[in-house]
């Protein structure tokens, strides 16, 4: 009897313990899709003809880099932009200078190489609204962070 109680408290304890591993895989995904979907299309914007990354981006730079180096199945793509000033030759190096600077910040906090894709639009996809012109020149030095998966 004793034996049997034994075995059955071992299958209880079993069942129970698996439910709350299923339980909490559940959470940890819906959490993880939520941080996904907080970061996702993130801008890091820069000053005219600058590739330096101000200072006020850097926890949100350092919080994405957390998640995505316990990510590891999480890619995404740095998105390099400038303004229509200057040639388009000079504005698409401007582009990959800006992902690259933002690429190299989220190397050197774990991020791995093959969860970084880096591209350059340089001023090809300048994006226009009905703001002035200085400050639709602003909103396009900038780097997008997009998820790919």
């Amino acid at each position: 009897m004793k034996k049997v109680f034994t075995i059955l408290l071992f299958f209880i304890i079993a069942s129970t313990l698996t439910a709350c591993s299923v339980i909490t895989d559940n959470i940890l995904e819906i959490n993880k899709k939520e941080i996904v979907k907080k970061i996702d299309n993130i801008s890091i914007f820069f000053d005219r003809d600058s590739y330096y990354v101000n200072n006020h981006y850097s926890s949100l730079i350092e919080d994405i880099a957390i998640f995505l180096s316990k990510n590891h199945n999480v890619k995404v793509i740095l998105n390099g932009y400038a303004d229509t000033m200057g040639s388009s030759e000079y504005n698409i190096a401007l582009g990959q200078r800006r992902a690259n600077s933002v690429y190299e910040i989220m190397r050197i906090l774990g991020v791995a190489n093959n969860q970084l894709e880096v591209v350059s639009f340089g001023k090809e996809k300048f994006h226009k609204s009905t703001d002035t012109l200085e400050k639709n020149m602003a909103k396009n030095r900038r780097v997008d962070i997009l998820i790919l998966n």
